[in-house]
């Protein structure tokens, strides 16, 4: 699955690819989207709302036409139920400044970003 950055914010890399098992919850992509950004983590603490990811990742290039795939309410789900078969692209945007920031806000589980930290911190 390809990503495509719309932010410098997140990464100065234009395309990111990750790999993922049939099995895999948005979660587990947005991990593996952190892991490859070269950049860093790209994760907050929002008061009261939990770990964040600050990015937004959609399946189409227009950040503002539909939700995020990874809002809170999502991210247990599968990737194959949410991205369409045969649509191996996403696309990746600054999440903070989004309409869309309130359903992101407290999407990450604790675990999971600072797992993905030290991941990173090791790389």
């Amino acid at each position: 699955l390809s990503i495509l950055c719309h932010s410098a914010k997140l990464s100065t890399g234009l395309k990111h690819t990750v790999w993922l098992s049939k099995d895999a919850t948005v979660e587990d992509l947005c991990i593996a989207y952190l892991m490859g950004v070269d950049d860093g983590l790209v994760v907050c603490q929002v008061p009261a709302k939990g770990f964040t990811s600050c990015f937004l990742l959609t399946t189409v290039q227009d950040a503002d036409s539909i939700g995020p795939i990874n809002q809170k309410a999502f991210m247990g789900r599968k990737v194959c139920d949410v991205v369409k078969t045969g649509q191996a692209q996403l696309h990746a945007y600054w999440a903070p400044t989004s309409r869309f920031w309130a359903v992101v806000c407290g999407n990450m589980n604790e675990g999971s970003a600072l797992e993905a930290a030290k991941m990173i911190a090791q790389q």
